[in-house]
């Protein structure tokens, strides 16, 4: 403890041992008014007054004052004392090495107020409306016997000029705080990174020559000019009119002495007014910077405050802004989010943090008579707390957890929330960093920046483990407590350390001697605080028992109890004390999460319980086997979110992620029973799914049904679909089928395939488990949505359809009725369509398959829509193919079905089976064995019956060709498939293959050969291409010119003519013409020559039209909106 008294000296007391022994005095060279310590330099900084000047009361405000760095302090016994003028010795470099020196900072005005950075060393001394700021520099020199002597300097850096007169400053890395009597203003200071030499200090002459050079302002405003060379000069004192000699006016000077300057504007306003943010300038209150080695000097205000004067104090007792202190807050882990450049504004390396510590927080308070004000400055300003005072505050200290202040009735001690705005704001880091990885600020490595960890021991900031700072404490927006207070009077300073308080009181005694003035005398007074577990102990002595009957009181206190401990663990305490620290923040962390899985919403922290465990040191399986050990009791919304994030990994509650591949949890019985007790009695529709979708995986079969049976049977039961499918599979797997299909009935089978489809994993991946063989068995349809759906979800692909329900074969294709089912459904919808070529060749091999082995033992469905008639694949099938073969020319029905047994047959489907149903225009050759059989089991097997039931595949094949989604690709599968079989109708498929590949040829013979009458019928459907119309025409050319077919020629010319009449309405009339043969009969073409014209000219005529119709509609718009704007 450093004390300066009025007579010049100084004495520096040792407050840790007993009795507070004298270590060391020695004189000072004034009286000190104010004095800042350097721990780690070990030189003393002082503001001083001449002891000829000083008087009882004197203030910095009304006497003249200097600032003085003493070095060497223990060296001042008996040693010559040095004086030097700071950044002027060079010369004498030699002889200050190790020796008691005095260096003077020369300001040309009084300095009022001074201030130390306790990091980077560097002094701001204020001075009227100036701050100049003095920049720490060690020099090392080398002597003549080569010995090298480290001496340290302080050279002027920049200064800083605002529009008021500053009574206070504080100093911090870069940051400049300043106030008077209501006004207060925070500037973060940035220089040019690469102009360092005015902190390396290599040329100190030079330097000197810089700081000293004059100011060569005038006071006339003196205007120069100076000239471009196309400007052109007018002179109206002569006759020519212009003078193009420019060179008269090089240099010349024109003053104008009448002329004056206009005062910049000046805010004088009382009202109050606040500035929180980024502000290059702030209108009427200016602000200049400059600096005396470098160009690039600017000053950005963080924060101004401006009071009105009935806000500064109760009574008038205090007249300012005082005790300015900053509260900088660190962690080991490096966020870099201070080591790099702010915006277009730089850093300089005298302004650096260390790079070794990130800063979480910049707290900076200040006080008023009134109130305190806490504000966090990091990267967004922000205010924290304002402290409110039950009486005039006279001088106030800021830790880390506590606030002193000293007002007229003694000593208050107030709770802090830097702490708590510190762990805020390093969770935020975290949180952004873990978000945007990519935008993680690169460490930039600076030689010149010390490490942190060399003085860990300083008082000037707190650095935490940052393991201590990922779990949750006091929000900064709780309420403040009250927390001490001490009856003491006329304590006229206040200082604090992190054990100690230490006071300067008057005693002020009356004196024997009548007309004698009273005696007034001062005692220095240390206060030893309060060890932490002392304090621990009595708040949990205060709130026991209170759980219950006043949990606001018991929550705030123990909140608060546990941030004093979590504010004490930071680096520099002893081992033993600190495991001391540990035991009582598990402790408490034990306390708060106890307390909120039983607490209410009300309390913000019951979404972090599990948190609070970890910090306690407790898994989760032995912080359930502590609550199964105390008496049952109520639990509350915290418990359920507890066991949500720990069960359930629900990133909904927690934030937290439940990846598949975290470790799962293999509980106790009894921790399991607990667990399923507490679901079913507070969250009963989360029993399933603690039960198959947990981390718990040892969850007995036996035992979860019995909870999902307690559930399920209740009188006020809720059972959803997913718990009728748990149910179920819990039964399936004790080995009963029926009560699983009797639940799975209870609930409709849509209800059922919405439930499967989203929790599908309860199915197992290749769909082996005894509940997917209930389904497939007794839930064909609901099994066939789900496997749609899941393909649709490219969670299954169609080789996993086809294992699914069919074995291997030797590479062969099985017909499977539920595989047709299946992908019929993916094929219905247009979603697929990009897949729909190769699931249509999967689902044609599957018809094939079948259609070539026909077997009539299947049941008949009753609904007969064989096609489906979604928006996809499957089309309407062209109405011709119901005249051709196995069809009679109607569509299709299912009545009359000559396999249905004879109780359910017709009269006319008797009549049918005696007579030959195929009664027809002959096959090809594939299929005109089938009328050779006189038995009549073998007629029954070669007789094809038409009806809808019994041809259900070859219309879904047809279907498929006829789709607008039919490709070459398919057509060309096909016709290689078709190769292999042979069955009744296989026709019809090659005719629609045909027509979309290259086989025009074979298409047209075919239905002029089988089909003359549905010739054209089948082009206007299949013939989309001119050229295809050109072979049909050929080929019936070919057909008339050979006299083939001589007894089907009326047929033919009806197909000539219909070809023709296509053809006039594709073709020009002189490329028509040119189709036509040169032998033929005028009289059978001029006809459709006339309706070619005929066409082409109406097409003209309606071209012209739709052409002049539409520039009509334009003009008319442009008219009516040009009127409009008129």
């Amino acid at each position: 403890m450093f004390v300066a008294t009025s007579t010049g000296y100084m004495h520096i007391y040792n407050i840790d041992k007993v009795e507070y022994p004298l270590e060391h005095s020695f004189a000072s060279c004034g009286v000190v008014l104010k004095m800042e310590y350097c721990e780690k330099e070990k030189f003393l900084v002082t503001l001083e007054t001449k002891l000829q000047d000083y008087k009882t009361g004197v203030t910095s405000k009304n006497v003249s004052c200097q600032v003085r760095v003493y070095l060497n302090i223990h060296l001042s016994v008996n040693h010559r004392v040095y004086t030097s003028v700071a950044y002027g010795y060079s010369a004498a470099l030699d002889a200050f090495d190790y020796k008691f020196t005095i260096v003077d900072l020369y300001l040309p005005q009084s300095v009022c107020d001074m201030s130390l950075c306790k990091i980077k060393h560097n002094i701001a001394a204020a001075s009227g409306s100036k701050i100049q700021i003095f920049t720490f520099v060690e020099k090392n020199f080398i002597k003549h016997d080569e010995k090298t002597n480290t001496v340290i300097d302080f050279y002027p850096l920049l200064e800083v000029e605002c529009h008021f007169r500053i009574q206070y400053v504080s100093f911090y890395i870069n940051w400049l705080a300043f106030s008077c009597n209501n006004e207060l203003r925070v500037v973060q200071v940035f220089l040019n990174s690469d102009d360092a030499s005015i902190y390396l200090g290599e040329d100190v002459s030079e330097l000197l020559d810089i700081y000293n050079d004059p100011d060569d302002k005038s006071t006339n405003l003196t205007t120069h000019y100076s000239f471009e060379d196309e400007v052109v000069i007018w002179n109206f004192d002569q006759g020519s009119g212009m003078d193009l000699n420019k060179k008269a006016f090089k240099n010349e000077q024109i003053g104008f002495g009448f002329v004056e300057v206009e005062a910049p504007y000046i805010d004088t306003g009382f009202s109050s007014k606040e500035l929180l943010g980024w502000f290059e300038k702030i209108p009427g209150h200016p602000l200049t910077v400059k600096s005396q080695n470098t160009e690039q000097a600017t000053c950005i205000t963080r924060l101004y405050r401006r009071f009105e004067l009935s806000e500064i104090s109760f009574n008038g007792m205090v007249e300012n802004i005082h005790s300015l202190q900053w509260l900088p807050v660190f962690s080991n882990e490096n966020f870099d989010n201070q080591t790099t450049e702010m915006g277009g504004y730089q850093i300089n390396n005298c302004f650096r943090i260390p790079t070794d510590l990130s800063l979480l927080t910049l707290g900076f308070f200040f006080s008023t008579g009134k109130h305190g004000f806490l504000y966090d400055l990091t990267k967004t300003p922000k205010s924290v707390v304002v402290y409110t005072y039950t009486s005039d505050c006279y001088f106030a200290k800021h830790s880390i957890s506590l606030l002193d202040i000293v007002t007229k009735n003694g000593l208050e001690v107030y709770s802090s929330r830097l702490y708590a705005i510190a762990v805020e704001n390093y969770q935020n880091f975290k949180k952004s960093r873990n978000e945007s990885a990519e935008n993680e600020i690169k460490k930039i490595n600076l030689t010149d920046c010390d490490s942190v960890f060399d003085g860990e021991t300083l008082t000037s900031f707190y650095c935490y483990d940052s393991k201590y700072l990922q779990s949750p404490c006091t929000w900064s927006d709780v309420d403040l407590c009250l927390v001490g207070f001490y009856s003491l009077s006329n304590i006229n300073l206040l200082q604090t350390s992190s054990t100690k308080r230490v006071f300067l009181v008057k005693i002020q005694s009356k004196s024997k001697i009548k007309f004698v003035a009273n005696v007034i005398s001062w005692n220095i007074s240390v206060m030893t605080k309060a060890s932490m577990p002392s304090i621990y102990s009595n708040i949990m002595g205060l709130i026991q028992g209170s759980e219950l009957t006043n949990p606001t009181v018991y929550y705030q206190l123990l909140s608060e109890a546990h941030m004093f401990v979590r504010s004490h663990l930071c680096y520099g305490i002893e081992s033993d004390e600190k495991e001391l620290l540990i035991l009582l923040m598990k402790d408490s962390a034990l306390k708060m999460a106890d307390f909120l899985i039983c607490c209410g919403t009300m309390f913000a922290y019951y979404l972090q319980v599990s948190e609070f465990y970890s910090l306690a040191g407790l898994s989760f399986e032995q912080s359930i086997k502590r609550l199964i050990m105390e008496p049952k009791q109520k639990y509350g919304p915290g418990m359920i979110v507890y066991l949500n994030e720990m069960v359930l990994g629900d990133k909904k509650v927690s934030g937290k992620k439940f990846l598949l591949n975290d470790k799962m949890l293999c509980l106790d019985k009894e921790v399991i029973v607990f667990i399923l007790d507490i679901y079913c009695e507070y969250k009963p529709f989360l029993l399933s799914k603690v039960i198959f979708d947990s981390r718990i995986n040892n969850i007995e079969p036996g035992l979860a049904l019995a909870y999902l049976s307690k559930m399920k049977f209740k009188s006020d039961s809720r059972f959803r679909p997913y718990d009728y499918l748990c149910y179920a599979i819990l039964n399936m797997e004790l080995g009963d089928p029926t009560q699983a299909e009797n639940c799975l009935k209870e609930i409709s089978e849509d209800s059922l395939a919405t439930v499967c489809i989203n929790h599908y994993d309860l199915l197992t991946s290749n769909f082996t488990s005894p509940i997917c063989q209930l389904l497939k068995k007794r839930f064909k349809f609901v099994f066939t949505k789900i496997l749609v759906s899941l393909f649709a979800d490219a969670k299954i692909d169609v080789p996993t359809i086809l294992n699914i329900f069919q074995k291997s074969n030797n590479g062969q294709t099985v017909y499977s009725y539920n595989v047709c089912r299946v992908l019929e459904g993916i094929l219905d919808d247009v979603k697929h369509k990009d897949q729909f070529t190769d699931i249509a060749i999967y689902l044609i091999e599957q018809y094939l398959a079948r259609v070539s082995k026909r077997n009539y033992s299947e049941k008949l469905e009753t609904n007969h829509h064989h096609v489906p008639k979604g928006n996809g694949h499957f089309a309407v099938r062209f109405k011709w193919l119901d005249s051709m073969l196995p069809f009679s020319g109607d569509t299709p029905c299912p009545q009359d079905c000559i396999f249905k047994p004879s109780t359910f047959k017709s009269s006319s489907q008797q009549d049918q089976m005696s007579s030959n149903v195929i009664n027809r225009k002959p096959f090809l050759h594939s299929i005109s064995s089938y009328s050779q059989s006189n038995n009549l089991e073998d007629s029954k097997n070669l007789l094809y019956c038409h009806c809808c039931c019994c041809c259900a595949i070859l219309l879904k094949l047809q279907s498929l060709l006829c789709s607008k989604y039919c490709t070459k690709q398919l057509v060309l599968k096909v016709l290689k498939l078709l190769d292999e079989y042979s069955f009744v109708g296989k026709d019809t498929l090659m005719l629609l293959c045909w027509s979309r590949t290259n086989f025009i040829r074979e298409c047209v013979v075919y239905l002029m050969t089988n089909y003359i009458d549905l010739a054209i019928q089948c082009a206007n459907d299949l013939f989309v291409w001119k050229s295809q119309w050109q072979t049909l025409l050929q080929y019936v050319f070919e057909l008339l010119k050979n006299n083939d077919m001589e007894l089907n020629k009326p047929a033919i010319i009806k197909v000539l003519h219909g070809v023709l009449h296509r053809l006039t309405r594709a073709y020009s009339p002189i490329e028509f013409f040119n189709f036509l043969p040169c032998d033929g009969n005028m009289q059978f073409f001029l006809p459709h020559i006339l309706e070619c014209w005929f066409y082409t000219q109406a097409n003209s005529v309606k071209k012209e039209i739709t052409t002049k119709c539409d520039y009509l509609i334009e003009s008319s718009s442009l008219l009516e909106s040009s009127s409009l704007e008129s």
